[in-house]
């Protein structure tokens, strides 16, 4: 029987390979700082820090943003200048302008276009020129896809590296019930199995096929890869701490596995398992309902702060008042908590989720206070809500 086909043995991931950082790394951190610069300086621009108290654990006043993106500016400007004889070498000048092109318009996506209610056609388009740039893009090293981790080859070896840590990370999420106060979801884990078998192949394909190579073109050592693609894979969920985290440790792990034998269905059934177990263990509040980006910033933690009003309104009490029905039921909560009439796709999709149990009333409370339109309302002042006062 053949070996696996495997990346060659230079860029295994073994200890030989682990170096102090050199000159050649400098413009993979150039880029992370560059990338970190956009995000910080675009939020302050934004929100001029009327919700910049949520987009970090560690409170800052608004003038600390400016300081922060000027700060990684200027970090990415010095490491780019002193590596400045770096882009000469074959590859590297081809190599940052792919990452540019594919990672900056990702983030304005993310920061400008990604919309809190629904998706549009002008979405859908922005995706569709998104894919096309970035298959144009890897087109150009897929030269052996087995070596991309696109084919069949190399799943059993990379499933065996793949069992212990992913076994650990589900472990240590099971573990994190009783701390935070919550219960197992399986109704959660099921629909995280079929969302991430499509949707987590797509990120793991950005951030190892697409992603990975392109460092290997610029960094001289694999423990340069694993760090710079962990860093930015838990960027890009910026500013939700808890996911930044989950994802740097488990992005760390996938890349170290890619670059031994590459295969993007064995990590995919990993991140599948650990995306599933993570979702169902931990509570939505702190989960923030894996908001990233503007959508995180301007959904503070309404619920969470309120609990109160959240038992109060998924209450029976409360539920046989509204006339004892599932869709009599939504339509008082948006009445009384959005001050509006619920809009019938809306209510069909809360009333079929409370109908068939695959939705509680305390997450549709959740859900509905931690929205943008909720925090909206807030922002002109408190309101009553169950003969409850809430504000932001």
């Amino acid at each position: 029987m053949s070996e696996p086909h495997a990346l060659p043995q230079s860029a295994a991931f073994d200890r030989s390979a682990i170096r102090p950082v050199s000159k050649g790394d400098r413009m993979i951190w150039a880029f992370i700082l560059l990338l970190a610069s956009i995000i910080t300086i675009t939020a302050r621009i934004r929100y001029g820090g009327d919700g910049l108290p949520y987009a970090s654990p560690i409170p800052m006043s608004p003038d600390v943003w400016w300081c922060l993106g000027g700060v990684l500016a200027l970090g990415s400007v010095v490491a780019a200048v002193v590596d400045r004889r770096k882009l000469s070498r074959d590859g590297v000048p081809r190599a940052l302008v792919e990452l540019l092109a594919v990672f900056v318009p990702l983030l304005v996506y993310v920061w400008a276009v990604y919309p809190d209610r629904g998706r549009g056609l002008r979405d859908f388009s922005v995706i569709g020129v998104y894919a096309v740039v970035l298959g144009c893009c890897s087109w150009r090293i897929f030269r052996d896809p087995a070596l991309h981790g696109l084919t069949t080859r190399n799943f059993v070896p990379a499933l065996r590296l793949l069992v212990l840590p992913t076994a650990i990370m589900v472990a240590l999420c099971l573990a994190m019930i009783p701390i935070a106060g919550g219960e197992f979801r399986s109704d959660v884990a099921v629909l995280r199995i079929g969302t991430y078998l499509a949707w987590g192949l797509a990120q793991l394909f950005l951030f190892q096929a697409f992603l990975v190579p392109r460092l290997r073109e610029l960094a001289s050592n694999n423990w340069s890869i694993v760090v710079s693609a962990s860093a930015l894979f838990a960027l890009i969920h910026w500013p939700n701490a808890t996911l930044m985290l989950a994802c740097a440790t488990a992005g760390a792990i996938w890349t170290a596995v890619f670059l031994k034998v590459p295969n993007l269905y064995a990590l995919n059934l990993s991140m599948v398992c650990s995306v599933a177990v993570f979702s169902a263990a931990l509570p939505s509040t702190i989960l923030r309902t894996h908001r990233i980006g503007p959508s995180y910033i301007e959904t503070p933690p309404i619920a969470s702060n309120h609990n109160a009003v959240v038992q109060a309104l998924s209450s029976q009490e409360y539920f046989a008042q509204q006339g004892g029905t599932n869709q009599a039921y939504v339509v008082a909560l948006y009445r009384d908590l959005l001050n509006r009439n619920c809009e019938a796709v809306d209510q069909v999709g809360w009333v079929s989720g409370l109908d068939d149990g695959s939705v509680r009333r305390e997450e549709v409370v959740s859900k509905l206070m931690d929205c943008s339109e909720m925090t909206l309302r807030l922002k002109k002042g408190p309101v009553q809500v169950a003969g409850r006062r809430i504000s932001w």
